[in-house]
């Protein structure tokens, strides 16, 4: 297991530890010359997202053990480069062309820097293919791929409320859609400022793919789904391969948060059943944001109590 934080500094430690257990003699530290911004396995490797549009990647040795000391670091942008400070150390800047997401999509590595997107073979490193997300050149804030439509990838840029999807192989935008008319009919029963406030600065705040349902989370705290096979069908049955806004649904889920989303994850749960099926795995949806809402409840006070930091557990 791995922890990030902005002093450059990698935390290793058994996955078993706890909090309390997490001790400084028990924990392997290696520190980098840049900012982690995410981290990633797969393959028996360990990225690391960097500044200057550096890959830092993770080996085992030929005794099976992880080799800490050697690194390799794979520049995937030729453009990117390190500005001298003038006293001959390099700027840790946050925006200095930093891979901002790093997600595994239909077995390759999605790395995003500003509003651009390089496909890269986990193998070679070498990038195989690049393309801009968006137009008006916001930077990529994020991806989600998953479910048994491994061919298709979800993304959102910053500061906008649509979202894109991708054939994961050809690169080629099959859908734009915006969130806005979905969260406005969520945010009816909210006061108007409230709501013309959140209207107002609304954007896509994260996505994550859950079995076969895309998760959206928002800045106005509403969480939307949308089921993917059945706009897998619906592409399928499209005559030119590309969707419209009118093919798909977006649903508003009974609740939310009173701020933006921030996380979405999930986790399985193994549970012990008293029938002759024995164990099984159940799955939950977390979603972390500001606040809590009840849509189902017209209380005056919706949209305003953003003060604590609230999960959100949800059965599937």
């Amino acid at each position: 297991m791995g922890a990030l934080e902005k002093i450059t500094t990698l935390f290793i430690c058994e996955c078993s530890q706890t909090v309390k257990t997490f001790g400084r003699k028990s924990r392997i530290c290696k520190q980098l010359n840049s900012s982690i911004h995410s981290i990633l396995y797969t393959d028996n490797k360990v990225f690391l997202a960097l500044n200057y549009g550096q890959l830092c990647i993770f080996t085992r040795d030929i005794n099976d053990r992880w080799d800490f000391d050697c690194p390799i670091i794979k520049s995937i942008e030729e453009n990117s480069k390190k500005s001298d400070n003038g006293n001959g150390e390099f700027n840790n800047d946050e925006n200095s062309d930093r891979i901002s997401i790093l997600t595994l999509v239909a077995g390759r590595l999605w790395c995003a820097i500003r509003d651009k997107i390089y496909v890269v073979c986990p193998n070679s490193l070498n990038v195989e293919h690049s393309f801009i997300v968006d137009d008006c050149h916001r930077h990529v804030s994020s991806i989600a791929a998953g479910g048994s439509s491994m061919h298709h990838v979800w993304i959102a840029s910053q500061g906008s409320h649509e979202i894109r999807l991708y054939h994961a192989t050809h690169f080629v935008c099959l859908l734009e859609t915006s969130i806005r008319t979905a969260v406005t009919q969520k945010l009816q029963t909210c006061d108007d400022i409230i709501r013309a406030h959140k209207l107002g600065c609304l954007y896509v705040s994260t996505l994550y793919v859950c079995k076969e349902t895309l998760w959206i989370g928002t800045s106005s705290g509403v969480i939307l789904n949308l089921t993917i096979p059945q706009l897998i069908d619906s592409l399928s049955t499209s005559t030119n391969n590309k969707l419209t806004s009118n093919s798909i649904q977006l649903k508003g889920l009974s609740y939310g948060h009173a701020g933006p989303v921030r996380f979405i994850i999930s986790i399985d749960k193994n549970f012990i059943s008293t029938t002759e099926e024995g164990t099984t795995i159940k799955t939950f949806v977390i979603t972390i944001g500001d606040g809590f809402e009840d849509y189902n409840n017209n209380d005056e006070t919706l949209g305003k109590d953003d003060a604590l930091s609230h999960l959100i557990l949800w059965k599937i």
